[in-house]
């Protein structure tokens, strides 16, 4: 008896359910209810402050990568040319800018690029940070030509 109140649970845990507002599901299963959503669409989910940073690194990405495409994946705005490269995620604290793998090949004078993975590199930017879109914005642009590069 006990052996199928355990399959049964094991059966229910897998189907996916989108969770109320969130764009997410409740099992690894299903897929994000917001998969291929506009970025906007994230920046308005966000409150406050998080909203207005997530809008304007989205300019900066935007324009450091006119040619860029974006939209949601993993349930954040990701930007895609010739491959993955760079997603704005939002924290309670902080909001990141981060690039993929060719954020390990980035100049970055400033020391401004945390993580020291061979994936992922990544911008913390809190509520109350001095926003430098020209010094991010270069980011962007080295990263767009390393991608370009191949």
């Amino acid at each position: 008896m006990a052996m199928a109140k355990k399959k049964t649970a094991k059966k229910s845990a897998s189907k996916s359910k989108t969770v109320a507002g969130t764009g997410r599901t409740d099992g690894a299963m299903g897929k994000r209810a917001d998969l291929g959503a506009a970025v906007s669409t994230y920046s308005g989910s966000l409150p406050g402050w998080q909203a207005s940073l997530a809008r304007r690194l989205d300019r900066v990405v935007r324009k450091g990568a006119p040619r860029a495409t974006g939209a949601i994946k993993w349930g954040m705005p990701v930007y895609e040319h010739h491959g993955m490269l760079c997603y704005i995620r939002a924290q309670a604290k902080y909001v990141t800018l981060g690039f993929y793998a060719q954020g390990t090949s980035l100049e970055d004078p400033k020391g401004l690029l945390e993580g020291t993975g061979k994936a992922i590199r990544h911008v913390k930017i809190g509520a109350a940070d001095v926003v430098d879109e020209k010094y991010l914005g270069e980011l962007v642009r080295q990263a767009v030509w390393v991608n370009e590069a191949g």
